[in-house]
């Protein structure tokens, strides 16, 4: 039988407004959604502006994907390249209103059957 065990965290800075409601938690949790896959959006058209202008290249760099290896060591390279797909077939509202996962299935589904 596993145990679960709780941490706290002593480092936080930031707190919950006391008396928030429902709707302003909801409306907070939507806003940092938002802002996620807006922020993967754009993560995946700075990904591509890289590759197309072949600014990894130009750099002394094999390609981008080793550029990010070497300077961005902490963002995974399949998030990356999932972030760059989404981007360059989905407008940033819509990547917004349905995520970046999502999207990227739905092209991964549309490939599978050859639409």
């Amino acid at each position: 039988m596993f145990k679960l065990l709780k941490f706290k965290d002593t480092t936080a800075t930031t707190t919950i407004p006391e008396g928030m409601t429902l709707q302003q938690v909801h409306s907070e949790m939507l806003g940092l959604m938002a802002q996620e896959h807006t922020n993967h959006h754009r993560m995946g058209q700075l990904y591509n502006y890289i590759v197309e202008q072949k600014l990894a290249e130009k750099a002394g760099f094999k390609d981008a994907r080793d550029y990010v290896s070497k300077h961005l060591v902490d963002l995974s390279q399949s998030a990356l390249s999932m972030y760059g797909a989404v981007a360059a077939e989905f407008s940033e509202p819509v990547t917004r209103r349905y995520g970046v996962t999502c999207l990227y299935l739905l092209l991964t589904y549309k490939e599978a059957v050859d639409l």
